[in-house]
């Protein structure tokens, strides 16, 4: 399901520690998707799992949006500054 991302070239080391953890997000989330389509195409879906799995899902895309993925974006801008 999932491809793997090409990286360009010249990319710097803090980058792609955070696109390590991209891929550990979007992973736990294709995992939990898994389960929660399992569980929603079930004959009597078990609603506990459901819920669990779709909260699940959203912890991990709130985690993901807090973490900046550009060192820059993780400093404040000075007044005046682009």
């Amino acid at each position: 399901m999932s491809r793997p991302m090409n990286m360009p070239m010249g990319t710097d080391s803090s980058r792609m520690a955070g696109m390590g953890d991209m891929q550990a997000h979007m992973a736990a989330i294709e995992k939990h998707l898994g389960m929660l389509e399992t569980e929603v195409n079930a004959p009597v879906p078990n609603t506990a799992q459901v819920i669990e799995h779709t909260a699940e899902i959203l912890k991990i895309c709130a985690a993901a949006m807090r973490m900046p993925s550009d060192p820059m974006m993780a400093k404040p801008r000075t007044p005046g500054s682009p």
